[in-house]
């Protein structure tokens, strides 16, 4: 998970680059690891009902369950750097 976190890191520093702000580095990198998190949560079905749920996780093969994790963990760490720049503006900012 070192390759999706480092894409992670390096969209911010692409946005610093790009607008030369900060304002623009933490308001942006906030805004897309959110949406990096939510393309996870979509991915995992964790946006559905209860029986949404049951009946996907039913019917997709036991081999592609591995493979929806895995991709789900990758967008989640895309995501992170981005998160934690954003709580860290909040908290301290």
């Amino acid at each position: 998970m070192k390759i999706p976190f480092l894409i992670g890191v390096a969209i911010p520093l692409l946005i610093a680059l790009i607008f030369r702000s900060t304002d623009a580095i933490i308001s942006y990198s906030f805004f897309i690891g959110l949406g990096f998190w939510i393309i996870s949560g979509f991915i995992l079905g964790a946006f559905g009902s209860g029986s949404d749920t049951r009946s996907h996780y039913h019917s997709t093969p036991e081999a592609d369950r591995p493979e929806r994790s895995k991709w789900a963990r990758k967008f989640f760490y895309l995501g992170l750097p981005g998160m934690l720049i954003g709580i860290v503006y909040l908290a301290w900012g």
